[in-house]
């Protein structure tokens, strides 16, 4: 599937007809899922009343606020709602022609990708995102400014594969590029469809995003706290004469750039978090190279915490080394910025636990 939608609120769609059923189900099930959100939490929320109720009373008693935190977070559950529903509300209609929110049922794994696009809402789109936007965004941003001075007066064109809820492609589109957001997922397909197309005001909708888990919280104000998004006027902001433009494509990167039309058709390509989603990263080096002008540029910010390791398909795991050395060896001139980016995803900075990546920065050319 290969749809596009720009940052004025028009859209295009072409895909294979071959995959027309299977991609209304799908689509149809990440439906499901978004409007199953709020029955599901609440849901989670009573079975945890109820165990509540099952303590003895003595100990009911020392613990006799615990039910009125659980109605706070039913409230911050009810906000968490409002922003999924009106993602739901104009995303089947707007992603993939006509899909309605129908029968196809929806499993944990969809409600846990509900639960990121909450999280990845408030990474992408709002003031407290900034921090991690600041330490993976803006160095490639920065550094795409830098080499391509001149974007204002020549059709520079960027690619971002792997684009989520759009910020970085969004960015890049700010300051003068002509970028292509990549996706897979449906779920990110139609949080960024909702932000980029629908002109939400800025501060539009209140989100909690650490609500969904109890534990590693300092306190309860910590645990419920909220963000508002988007943090920025999304369509304004494209409006100024200086800023190039946004586009959005969806589908498999190796299956919808693969085709001979994407031959030599990008100045840029700026992966982020991105490159470890490989089965086979040769796959992806392959169709990057394709992709890229003779001289042109891939920039990467990210780790290697491959996806497919563990899962039964499996897949080819290497080191940094490894696969720096790789893409010299597929036709690149690797220069590494710097080594260690060190940056949370999706992270609470105000929790107990977080993980911290140090992530690898490098641009390589294509000879």
């Amino acid at each position: 599937m290969s749809n596009s939608h720009s940052h004025d609120g028009s859209h295009s769609h072409t895909h294979d007809h071959g995959h027309d059923l299977e991609e209304s189900l799908g689509l149809s099930r990440t439906l499901n899922s978004f409007t199953s959100y709020r029955p599901s939490l609440h849901s989670s929320l009573t079975h945890r009343l109820r165990r509540y109720h099952s303590l003895p009373l003595p100990h009911r008693s020392l613990l006799s606020t615990y039910p009125s935190q659980i109605r706070h977070a039913s409230t911050c559950i009810d906000e968490n709602a409002s922003l999924l529903e009106s993602i739901a509300e104009v995303g089947g209609t707007g992603v993939l022609g006509d899909v309605k929110n129908g029968v196809e049922g929806c499993g944990e794994g969809d409600m846990e990708k509900v639960r990121s696009v909450v999280k990845q809402f408030a990474r992408d789109w709002s003031v407290e995102g900034r921090g991690e936007r600041d330490a993976c965004y803006r160095p490639i941003v920065e550094l795409l400014e830098s080499l391509f001075p001149d974007r204002h007066e020549r059709n520079i064109r960027v690619l971002v594969p792997g684009a989520g809820l759009a910020r970085l492609a969004w960015e890049l589109a700010r300051v003068g590029f002509h970028a292509q957001a990549n996706e897979f997922s449906y779920h990110m397909l139609l949080g960024s469809f909702y932000i980029l197309n629908c002109g939400v005001p800025v501060g539009h909708h209140t989100i909690h995003p650490y609500v969904h888990s109890w534990s590693n919280h300092r306190s309860r104000q910590n645990h419920f706290r909220s963000v508002a998004i988007p943090d920025v006027d999304v369509a304004g902001e494209l409006q100024h004469e200086r800023a190039g433009t946004l586009e959005f494509a969806s589908g498999d990167f190796v299956q919808v750039y693969s085709k001979p039309t994407e031959t030599s058709q990008y100045d840029a390509i700026a992966t982020c978090f991105f490159i470890d989603t490989a089965q086979n990263i040769v796959d992806y080096i392959t169709t990057i190279h394709n992709l890229l002008l003779p001289g042109g540029k891939w920039v990467n910010l990210g780790p290697l915490l491959w996806h497919f390791e563990n899962k039964e398909e499996g897949g080819i795991e290497l080191t940094a080394d490894e696969v720096r050395g790789l893409v010299e060896e597929m036709g690149f001139r690797v220069e590494v910025q710097e080594k260690r980016v060190r940056t949370r995803y999706v992270g609470d900075e105000e929790g107990m636990l977080g993980y911290v990546y140090e992530a690898e920065f490098w641009v390589a050319t294509k000879l």
